[in-house]
């Protein structure tokens, strides 16, 4: 049965009914053309029996996609269903939309023909990676593969998480084939690039952002995923994602999961953000996305929890943890674990923000910065407990905030070390040596003892976490004892990061760097006399 289309107004029209998906969940419909105004605020797709074609054309054996195929695409003939969308194309002028649809259409098909199921490589996505970086709603996903109509922009939201997911075994038996390198990036990269041109924004689109800047980061295209990871705060402050985070969530269960999705979303770019930072932590880049600050609402915990926490500012520079006359007072029990996975790794992201600022920040006199550096480096270390959950109070992997956390906190050393040598401090020189060995063997004995331990999933951790293991062995040369667990432990790091080399070039290049320099003399900072002046940055 045709549906009926009416004309109220010079500029709207009406279907004589609701529309599928409302009428599916049976909500109210206001049976606007060509999107209702629910299915326009949930970003999901709206269809209606028998209304005039849509220029968002169906699947075809998209929603059969797998991964890895390893051979040229252009060898794959379009089906009869693609052949028929190429005729509709060819006799209308044709929009970038419709020429990003079907390229992807036509990549996805041709993976699906060599592979298999889509729901494979998306079920290794939301075990993987969105378990550190849930910035997907799997509702609102699921919704839409369940319409099984797909727009240019998901259509690059399913090729980008297709893309993330080379970097694991399961979807990518195959490294040394380097199809995610050679053919995919490069594909799903212009693709990307051609919508943005278009200057139109969606959630789908940062989120497939997001996720080509995750895997330009892991394949050491440094700038690459600067770049694309700073498109991706415009578009966010575009669309009001930094506006979503001291605003309450609604009743309505929709709205709710709406207001969530994008609150997560832009946390995801601001962690991402500070993680690819890292790599330019010599060169003071500005960032582009606004750090946590007090107040913000963290993520949920759940999808069905009612209980909101907000970043703590008080748990980085707690006044009442400083050197009094009876030494350093002891801490405060902390319960900050219930915020949960994702709100630990912005917690961290707070104060990974407030050691570049110390770092950067040369206009406070000595005793002043010598001061908030005590009390950084106190929040850094009482941290750990919020990253370490008691038993049976774990809700996930804390990996990725205990990585940032303690690079981080190596950075802060690491500078200390380098103005107490300018200021000829050789008391505070030597405290801050043994401090920085002391953390090198505490993350060594974690690393040697969970490898020890029971099996884990290695992909199922964050994946900026490994970097931890890197900077661990870069000091462990430079600062390490070399007593008779010197070699084997560096060997234990490098074996670990070995791993991870043959679909990730970041820490390939972090093996070869080890192997080079894994003879090298230790670093001895000497008391220089003198007044301290910030390093000069080349």
């Amino acid at each position: 049965m045709s549906t009926a289309v009416m004309v109220r107004s010079g500029r709207e029209r009406f279907a004589g009914t609701v529309c599928n998906q409302c009428k599916h969940r049976k909500k109210s419909c206001n049976k606007v053309l060509p999107s209702c105004s629910r299915c326009d605020r949930l970003l999901i797709k709206c269809s209606y029996s028998g209304a005039m074609e849509s220029h968002c054309y169906p699947f075809p054996p998209v929603i059969d996609v797998i991964s890895g195929v390893d051979i040229p695409l252009s060898d794959y003939p379009l089906t009869a269903q693609q052949s028929s969308m190429v005729y509709k194309l060819e006799h209308r002028v044709p929009c970038i939309d419709d020429q990003v649809s079907m390229q992807a259409s036509r990549l996805l098909s041709a993976i699906s023909r060599k592979r298999g199921h889509a729901g494979d490589f998306m079920h290794t996505y939301f075990r993987t990676f969105h378990k550190t970086l849930p910035i997907i709603n799997k509702e609102v996903f699921r919704l839409k593969i369940e319409n099984s109509t797909s727009d240019s922009h998901f259509s690059t939201l399913l090729l980008s998480m297709f893309l993330i997911t080379q970097l694991t075994p399961q979807v990518n038996p195959d490294p040394l084939s380097n199809f995610g390198e050679q053919e995919l990036y490069p594909t799903v990269k212009s693709i990307y690039s051609l919508l943005q041109s278009t200057g139109k924004v969606s959630m789908e689109l940062v989120q497939a952002g997001v996720l080509v800047a995750c895997y330009e980061h892991c394949q050491a295209l440094h700038q690459d995923a600067w770049l694309s990871i700073g498109a991706c705060v415009r578009m966010g402050h575009l669309m009001g994602l930094h506006t979503v985070l001291r605003k309450m969530l609604p009743i309505e269960q929709d709205e709710r999961n709406m207001l969530e999705m994008k609150r997560c979303l832009w946390w995801g770019i601001v962690v991402i953000e500070r993680v690819i930072n890292a790599e330019y932590e010599d060169n003071r880049l500005p960032l582009a996305s606004e750090g946590p600050a007090s107040e913000d609402y963290l993520p949920r915990t759940s999808s069905d929890a009612d209980t909101y926490y907000r970043v703590k500012d008080d748990f980085l520079l707690p006044d009442d943890v400083v050197p009094g006359p009876d030494g350093w007072q002891h801490t405060k029990p902390r319960d900050f674990t219930v915020v949960g996975t994702f709100g630990t790794a912005v917690q961290a992201a707070f104060l990974a923000s407030n050691v570049t600022r110390h770092v950067f920040d040369t206009n406070r006199d000595l005793d002043m910065r010598a001061a908030d550096a005590r009390r950084l480096d106190i929040a850094l270390q009482s941290f750990v407990g919020s990253c370490i959950p008691p038993p049976g109070q774990s809700h996930g992997g804390y990996c990725g905030a205990f990585a940032m956390r303690t690079c981080f906190s190596l950075y802060l050393l690491r500078h200390e070390m380098e103005v107490a040598s300018q200021l000829g401090d050789a008391s505070e020189l030597y405290r801050l040596t043994i401090a920085m060995q002391s953390a090198v063997r505490t993350i060594i004995y974690v690393l040697v003892e969970g490898m020890a331990g029971m099996p884990m999933d290695l992909n199922t951790l964050a994946f900026w976490s490994h970097h931890m293991i890197y900077l661990t062995a870069t000091f462990h040369i430079k600062f390490g004892i070399r007593d008779e667990r010197y070699a084997a432990d560096l060997e234990a790091m490098i074996d670990y990061l070995r791993y991870f080399a043959p679909r990730y070039k970041l820490y390939s290049n972090d093996v070869r760097r080890l192997e080079l320099s894994k003879h090298d003399p230790p670093t001895v900072y000497e008391a220089r006399a003198g007044s301290y002046s910030p390093p000069i940055q080349e």
